[in-house]
């Protein structure tokens, strides 16, 4: 049997008010949440140390448990996942969260066990990984390189001291905060969080390893050419641009969070550090936060009870950044903190540098539409990319991902706004039908006929999306997972017949 460890995320407000692992679920989040695997396991109850039957379904944060009509779930953000080797019953996944515990056995072991490793925590750390020396420190945590065993492969490792988080005003609940949001971003210019795991004293987030180390060390021993400034904004507002479609701010951009990806490029950039972002419309910790000199000024205004600013912050903070990069200087000069933070505020720019009046008429227009003070006319940063100053390099397709990442954020993340919103929400979801009804039905017709394939697997997914995966999937009792591109289901003979027979049966409602 496994030693349970308490968690430095378990709630003190929840642990041990209540004996049930499982809640009652928030129908809103749940039919907009993108499920990845069903199955019917077998848990190990509690009282008579037998196993049981269950039907449970992952989703991109919670884990559901269907029973009849019923359905309860758990979010697994940062739920601890162990594993151990049962006398009995052989592999067993336990999952646990504010002292409560859940035993599975499932078929699909090793499926259900991968796919939870990037959305819950682990503690196997010290098996897993390597480490080979520290590469950066900052005032939370120090960063270290490491190596896993199994692959080989590298990584900058993340770590973070319990005991001094514990001791940070809501350092808890902003660590959390901080996972949830890096999972659910992927953008090749936004540093990726693969793994996160928890030990008896730390916290560890597994990153790439970015061999370019900081913008700021590199642009002092070699200030960036016309070209590869031009080339290094845009990356930038190409990454920003990605976050703010997922309804997310940074709030904390600066040099010092620019990192660059190799030794040999000066452009090719990623956004760390997300420890102040946040969702829009979602419970916020910190409402007024960031760094003096590169804060856009609404912030520093923000009072309680004042409309909240939106994601154009960060273009400010960017334009800051833009400034830097091409005088050296900081737009919001001081002697001390005060001053420096009363020039923030007052959005106190000087534009007679010489570089700036010998710079492109169009990298000026640029400079000022994002130091502009007022949120209201400040440009976006889609707006930005469409700028004159990145006519030779602008992609269209950029956009077009941009407007992907935009559908993947409506079906995985929406529910994070609806829960808020409400009845906004369920319209979102009725255009959400709507927009692929016709898809759906079209390749419903060629499944029918066999005339292909793999129509068959975008259906079935977009099926679940639409019809919800407990009134297909979950009626006929079949096995099923699913990544972004496929979705494999076992079908018996029998769970075949009556999934045909519903298929039919949508076709003539339609």
């Amino acid at each position: 049997m496994i030693q349970d460890m308490n968690s430095f995320f378990d709630n003190p407000d929840i642990q041990g008010k209540s004996n049930k692992i499982w809640q009652s679920v928030d129908l809103e989040i749940y039919n907009n949440d993108n499920i990845v695997f069903q199955e019917d396991c077998r848990k190990i109850s509690k009282k008579s140390k037998q196993l049981k039957m269950m039907t449970i379904q992952l989703g991109n944060e919670h884990i559901y448990d269907i029973k009849d009509q019923k359905i309860s779930w758990l979010n697994i953000t940062v739920a601890v996942m162990t594993t151990y080797k049962h006398d009995q019953f052989g592999n067993i996944i336990r999952i646990a969260r504010n002292g409560k515990f859940l035993d599975l056995q499932l078929d699909d072991y090793v499926v259900f066990k991968n796919m939870m490793a990037s959305r819950c925590l682990q503690t196997t750390f010290h098996d897993e990984f390597g480490v080979t020396k520290m590469i950066g420190k900052g005032s939370f945590a120090k960063v270290y390189f490491a190596t896993k065993k199994q692959t080989g492969a590298n990584y900058a490792v993340k770590a973070f001291n319990k005991e001094f988080m514990q001791e940070q005003f809501k350092g808890r609940e902003s660590l959390e905060n901080e996972i949830k949001v890096m999972r659910r971003l992927n953008q090749e210019n936004l540093v990726k969080l693969y793994e996160t795991y928890e030990t008896q004293n730390s916290i560890y987030f597994i990153l790439d390893i970015l061999k370019g180390g900081e913008l700021l060390t590199r642009v002092k021993q070699s200030p960036l050419s016309a070209p590869n400034l031009q080339k290094l904004m845009y990356n930038l507002m190409k990454a920003l641009c990605h976050l703010h479609s997922k309804k997310c701010m940074h709030r904390d951009l600066k040099p010092e969070n620019l990192l660059l990806k190799e030794k040999d490029n000066d452009t090719d950039i990623v956004i760390a550090d997300f420890g102040l972002a946040s969702f829009l419309n979602e419970d916020i910790l910190f409402k007024r936060c960031g760094t003096p000199g590169f804060v856009a000024p609404e912030i520093l205004l923000y009072k309680e009870g004042d409309p909240f600013y939106d994601e154009k912050c960060d273009v400010f903070s960017a334009g800051v950044i833009f400034y830097v990069l091409l005088t050296g200087k900081q737009p919001f000069q001081g002697g001390d903190y005060k001053s420096i933070l009363r020039a923030n505020k007052n959005c106190e720019v000087n534009y007679e540098t010489k570089q700036i009046q010998s710079a492109p008429i169009q990298l000026v227009d640029l400079l000022k539409k994002m130091l502009c003070a007022d949120p209201k006319t400040r440009v976006s940063s889609e707006e930005c990319l469409k700028h004159p100053y990145f006519k030779e390099i602008f992609k269209e397709q950029d956009l077009i991902d941009i407007q992907e990442s935009i559908r993947d954020y409506d079906k995985d993340f929406v529910y994070g706004l609806g829960k808020q919103q409400g009845p906004p929400s369920q319209i979102t979801s009725i255009e959400w039908k709507n927009r692929y009804n016709g898809f759906i039905f079209k390749c419903i017709q060629q499944w029918i006929s066999n005339k292909i394939r793999l129509e068959t697997i975008i259906i079935i997914k977009q099926i679940q999306l639409i019809w919800k995966c407990q009134q297909i999937i979950s009626s006929i009792r079949c096995k099923f997972t699913c990544n972004e591109k496929t979705l494999i289901i076992r079908f018996t003979q029998n769970s075949f017949k009556k999934f045909t027979v519903i298929i039919d049966q949508l076709i003539k409602q339609r």
